[in-house]
């Protein structure tokens, strides 16, 4: 459908859409490197939320970027380096994996680990540091290419054949096709973690590739990164330089429809006012169905989806915090661990389990933020046993926690529709009116029919709509948290490439 033509009352050379970490960090890099942006972020939940005066996070607050030189490359760019450096911490250990009989402390130092390894996994140490030999080779290898600036995902014939040459060394290797995990026997818990901390790491619902498992196992052995304030006080700062560069960031502003015009973008109609604001290019953090469904011309993204396939959301990450008494964090446990109940269980009460725990400053209590993965038809509550799920999460959480019952003061998921519980009280708690809640606001992992770029992008960073980008979750789901500043990068690249000339205030070099 083609819509008549308005006139918009205000321009921007980018607009972008969501409030998230992958179009913030677009924005800013956007708006530093000369162009006159507007962030419309209305769409986003807050990321954190307050209940009976505890602060609650909607996921982990770690960011498994910690082995990344491309995130450090635009952190740098951003002039953000110095403040993240003073306010950013990596627990010790950086990670650990427990299972009931099990508790292996991860490392990046290969003597420390191999240590840990030999108390836990004795007859198995070579064939482990073997493969991992392999995989810290494919993760150095790919972060080189990451950090030269090769177009990842490539999609113009340039784009492609740069991205061929910066891999072409490597590609001549038997460790881009082969299994890196091959020495280890099939039925040893070693294969059965690393396949648990890729879930807890990326966003892509398949079998992992080389790449895929070696840029998950990097990020876990350098620890998941924390900055202080979690992702709220993350979002707060790229914001300012955002504003600081003369963009703008509305908060409060929800997009009604992309405005398109014979194929062409020409803006974003706002959802409050009915106001039209006019644009060059327009750079969606979200994912391909829902800038779909915002497009008044959707046939482009028909053809899209039946070429590639849409991207179909398969599983879906349930969040449960729990307040304990800082008595009942078990000794030697650390701040971020990956839970095994049982590496062949199928279940809920078996699945893995991410646990992150937070001593909180000026009480004697920890906050416990578990991450736990649903089927889509649990989430959807399809069956009914969505009601069960915060009941079933702490029983698995309470063999991490021995005698976590004794401990518990608060218990309180953003995802499954219930109310917060104060569990000395025995009482429900309220929250405050405007939270978004409920299964709609879980974050989803995404299965699509046949992932690009050695098994790490899924959709195009240019959509079929001329100056339309997306860098939303479904471009570089197989890199998780990477993957959102690899599409940001992409994102400024094209966009710099197609707009640099007609930018009305440009100052920066563009690469």
């Amino acid at each position: 459908m083609t819509h008549r033509a308005a006139v918009p009352a205000r321009s921007y050379d980018v607009v972008v859409l969501g409030g998230g970490l992958g179009p913030r960090i677009a924005a800013a890099l956007l708006a530093r490197r000369g162009a006159r942006t507007l962030v419309l972020a209305g769409d986003e939940p807050a990321p954190c939320y307050d209940v009976a005066g505890y602060r609650l996070p909607r996921e982990p607050v770690g960011l498994l970027v910690g082995a990344s030189g491309l995130a450090r490359r635009v952190l740098a760019e951003l002039a953000v380096s110095s403040t993240l450096r003073t306010r950013s911490s990596v627990g010790e250990p950086p990670a650990q994996i427990a299972m009931p009989s099990t508790r292996l402390d991860l490392a990046v130092d290969e003597p420390a680990f191999a240590a840990h390894l030999d108390r836990e996994w004795p007859g198995s140490v070579a064939a482990i540091l073997t493969s991992l030999r392999t995989l810290d080779g494919i993760a150095r290898a790919v972060d080189a290419v990451l950090v030269a600036g090769a177009p990842w995902p490539p999609e113009t014939f340039l784009e492609k054949r740069r991205h061929a040459r910066a891999l072409e060394r490597w590609l001549q290797s038997r460790a881009a096709s082969s299994d890196p995990l091959e020495p280890v026997p099939a039925s040893h818990p070693w294969r059965a973690s690393c396949r648990a901390l890729v879930r807890f790491c990326t966003d892509l619902d398949a079998d992992p590739s080389p790449v895929v498992l070696a840029r998950a196992l990097s990020a876990w052995r350098h620890g998941p990164v924390r900055f202080e304030g979690g992702f709220g006080a993350m979002h707060a700062l790229l914001a300012e330089r955002i504003e600081r560069s003369g963009g703008e960031v509305r908060d409060d502003e929800r997009p009604a429809r992309i405005v398109v015009r014979r194929g062409i973008v020409e803006g974003v109609e706002l959802r409050a006012r009915g106001e039209l604001v006019g644009a060059r290019c327009v750079v969606a953090g979200l994912d391909a169905s829902s800038i779909a469904a915002l497009c008044s011309e959707r046939t482009a993204f028909e053809a899209l989806f039946e070429r590639q396939g849409e991207p179909d959301p398969r599983w879906y990450r349930y969040v449960l915090n729990v307040v304990i008494g800082r008595r009942g964090l078990p000794v030697g446990m650390g701040r971020d661990l990956v839970w095994l109940g049982d590496p062949r269980g199928t279940s809920v009460d078996d699945a893995p389990l991410r646990v992150e725990a937070t001593p909180l400053e000026g009480r004697d209590e920890v906050l416990l933020t578990v991450e736990a993965l649903l089927s889509r038809r649990v989430a959807e509550d399809a069956d009914g046993s969505l009601a069960t799920v915060r009941e079933r999460v702490l029983a698995s959480l309470g063999q991490v926690v021995p005698f976590l019952g004794r401990h518990v003061r608060l218990v309180d998921s953003p995802h499954d529709g219930r109310e917060p519980v104060d569990l000395r009280q025995r009482v429900v708690l309220s929250v405050p009116a405007g939270c978004r809640r409920g299964p709609s606001t879980m974050r989803p992992i995404w299965h699509v029919r046949q992932p690009r770029v050695l098994g790490t992008c899924a959709m195009p960073v240019r959509t079929p709509v001329r100056g339309l980008l997306s860098c939303g979750p479904d471009v570089v789901p197989g890199l998780g948290v990477e993957g959102a500043f690899v599409a940001a990068v992409a994102v400024a690249r094209a966009v710099g490439a197609t707009t640099a000339r007609r930018w009305s205030t440009a100052r920066a070099r563009l690469p």
